[in-house]
């Protein structure tokens, strides 16, 4: 049950009116939050969109890092057998 029909609710909702704060302007930087939130939104949607869109060069992509990843790890795996070798 929400608190606005509690007597809890009332004491908050009086509260806040005897307060002095100003609810039109915390109202209006709520909607800009709720707006900048919906801009990114958005913008990470279309960059989803785009990506799915390109399936092939994405996974493309994918495989050359992993490919390069396993590279790297054989060449450090090379670095140290060699280094034990050594010693």
């Amino acid at each position: 049950m929400p608190y606005a029909f509690t007597e809890q609710g009332l004491a908050m909702l009086s509260g806040l009116l005897n307060s002095g704060i100003d609810m039109d302007e915390t109202l209006r930087d709520q909607n800009d939050i709720n707006e900048s939130t919906r801009a990114q939104l958005d913008a990470i949607s279309t960059a989803l969109a785009e990506l799915q869109a390109k399936p092939s060069e994405t996974k493309t992509h994918f495989k050359r890092i992993m490919s390069l990843r396993r590279v790297e790890y054989s060449q450090i795996c090379q670095t140290n057998r060699s280094k034990m070798q050594k010693k």
